[in-house]
């Protein structure tokens, strides 16, 4: 068979198998990156059915919120629906009735104007290579098992990883993964072959989960509008590759290795990223190909640029002093939206995220409580609640030693223990008889607290497959990725790679392996809370 031997027919055989294998373990390492999608998005069977997709796959929602009718108080009018409208007396024996008081005017009723939020369906687009000699490799029995399920192993981790940045990263600030700051970068001479960039995240956001060992990264200036690049090694903008050789959690740091995008040449000249006009403060290192134009920003009203699917921060607007005018602080899916089909919290407020700055301060248990106590004094008339709240261990932490020293643990002779205090798997929470569960997720950024609804507030919206693509119906499969080369007419899921000789083309010793996922995360209540510039209390190692 092209690009393969006969041993690559096993792989063909079980594509099926394989794709669950994929799918599965995706709702696996997800929820080992991220707390949130264990416990409300992986374990939320809630798949909201695919009629709901409209034309253009976009799911749209109608709602209508205000009063209607008239009604005015009786006193006015003599209460005539209790004692009757007013008689007049003719005599002793006989009166005559009035028609003085009438009912309030129809007319003037308010009636809700229904308007619509559009959410367009994103997708997210993969590839995955074997060679001859890995599938020879797999079929030796030495090896068996030591090639091909590593290889999809990260092929899943690597989607896995997709999604919670997705889930987390900010529209607002160009979806970046970290900040440069002065101090917190550097391209150390590991090797004159292999140069490694630095990038030490305490500086920033403290995020340094959000890197994994293979993760392709590109860096990016504060408004993303210039992308940078080697100038020394011939590349051209949006060319260079940041590619993680490794993540060091202790200290916070990862290192950064470059490739060339055009032919995957290997870069060794990462400093003049840095002394040539290249890196600097400010800049921000986003996911690898996600913007569309070098010369528009990402924030810009009349362009959108997406992050796969749809996260916190797209839904979670507090406004802004902007009015009706659209901007990505006050619009419901920002730059993400539907420009025909858009709610903007100014003008619809029932939508607002409540935003509040601690100016650097800890959170205290008082103020989460004040907190808490105006977001359901104002939503719960709408019916809305909140019952996660998200942070970093650095502000539950803080949080935590705002009680030491002031509180009495009772033990009752029982063995030393925080367990109902912690932060690692949550914490909860009473007030006003409501319970919060208090999680710690690494993928959340520093001082910053998400106050959220979970559970089945989360709907998975999957369009149908097209027509030749392989399924995993008989699996229990939490994401809907699929492989698509039989869609495209190949017998199977995979398609040799060809090399161009002269007037025709070779084919190779590799076949590729094109898969997607198409999906979109809705909540149901999209409105939470945004805690900000929360104190932080961490450690990190000083080697």
């Amino acid at each position: 068979m092209p690009g393969g031997s006969n041993v690559n027919t096993l792989l063909d055989t079980n594509s099926v198998k394989i794709e669950e294998i994929i799918n599965k373990s995706i709702g696996v390492f997800a929820p080992s990156c991220s707390k949130f999608w264990e416990d409300h998005i992986i374990s939320n069977s809630s798949i909201a059915p695919s009629g709901d997709i409209g034309r253009d796959y976009k799911i749209l929602k109608n709602f209508q919120g205000s009063l209607a009718g008239v009604i005015d108080p009786g006193g006015p009018t003599g209460d005539f629906s209790l004692y009757g409208d007013q008689t007049t007396d003719l005599g002793s024996k006989l009166f005559m009735q009035g028609l003085t008081n009438t009912f309030p005017d129809p007319r003037r009723g308010m009636n809700p104007k229904p308007y619509r939020l559009g959410i367009p369906l994103r997708t997210m687009n993969a590839n995955i290579m074997l060679t001859l000699g890995e599938l020879q490799a797999e079929a030796t029995p030495a090896l068996i098992g030591e090639i091909i399920a590593p290889k999809f192993t990260g092929f899943a981790r690597n989607m896995a990883l997709f999604l919670c940045n997705s889930f987390y990263t900010s529209q607002n600030n160009g979806y970046r993964l970290t900040t440069l700051v002065t101090g917190g970068f550097s391209t150390p001479a590991e090797s004159a072959t292999y140069p490694t960039l630095v990038v030490d995240t305490t500086y920033s956001n403290y995020a340094v989960d959000r890197f994994q060992v293979g993760m392709q990264c590109q860096a990016y200036s504060a408004d993303g509008g210039t992308q940078r690049y080697s100038t020394a090694a011939g590349n051209s903008a949006n060319s260079t590759i940041l590619v993680v050789k490794a993540v060091d959690e202790l200290t916070g740091k990862v290192y950064f290795g470059g490739i060339k995008a055009s032919d995957n040449t290997v870069l060794t000249d990462l400093d003049t990223m840095i002394s040539a006009g290249g890196l600097v403060t400010t800049d921000i290192i986003v996911p690898y190909n996600m913007k569309g134009s070098a010369a528009t920003p990402w924030n810009a009203n009349t362009t959108n640029y997406f992050t796969g699917i749809a996260g916190i921060r797209s839904w979670m607007k507090p406004g802004d002093t902007g009015g009706s005018t659209y901007s990505a602080d006050n619009t419901l899916l920002g730059s993400e939206s539907d420009s025909s089909n858009r709610i903007n919290v100014n003008v619809h407020p029932e939508f607002k995220s409540m935003s509040v700055s601690l100016g650097g301060a800890a959170l205290t248990e008082h103020k989460l409580r004040q907190i808490l106590r105006r977001w359901h004094m104002a939503k719960g008339k709408y019916g809305k609640t909140i019952d996660t709240l998200l942070a970093s261990d650095g502000v539950w932490l803080a949080y935590e030693q705002t009680k030491i020293g002031r509180e009495i643990i009772d033990r009752t002779g029982g063995l030393s223990s925080l367990g109902n205090q912690g932060s690692s798997e949550g914490f909860t929470f009473h007030m006003d008889g409501r319970t919060y569960k208090g999680l710690t997720d690494p993928f959340v950024e520093a001082g910053v607290v998400y106050g959220i609804k979970g559970g089945s507030n989360w709907k998975r919206y999957v369009p149908n497959e097209q027509k030749g693509t392989s399924r995993f119906d008989k699996a229990d499969a939490w994401v809907p990725f699929r492989f698509i080369a039989s869609a495209l007419g190949m017998p199977g899921n995979k398609i040799p790679i060809q090399s161009a000789s002269g007037n025709f083309t070779m084919v190779t010793e590799g076949a590729q392996r094109p898969g997607h996922l198409r999906m979109q995360l809705v909540p149901e209540q999209p409105d939470g809370i945004i805690i900000s510039d929360c104190g932080e209390d961490r450690l990190y190692s000083s080697i």
